[in-house]
């Protein structure tokens, strides 16, 4: 618990915040400018809201993977024994 509290912790903690914040934006702004292209509006706010439902659940799914790996590779793979 106290290697969390460190300074290089939450450093990290802010570059994934900022790295998400922008990455979120970038999806909002492609999403935006795909469902400009549809007819009318009222189809237009259905395309925005599906995009953006969509890419939430992507994002959840994304980060249950990878707590998954991560929770995998905490015991070592393989070990190799020397003897001297």
């Amino acid at each position: 618990m106290g290697d969390l509290l460190t300074i290089e912790a939450f450093l990290t903690l802010f570059m994934l915040i900022l790295l998400q914040a922008v990455l979120g934006f970038d999806n909002l702004l492609y999403i935006a400018i795909e469902s400009n292209k549809v007819g009318n509006a009222k189809d237009a706010k259905k395309v925005r809201q599906l995009g953006i439902g969509i890419a939430v659940v992507f994002r959840i799914l994304l980060l249950f993977v990878i707590v998954s790996l991560f929770q995998k590779m905490a015991a070592p793979l393989f070990s190799i024994h020397l003897e001297k």
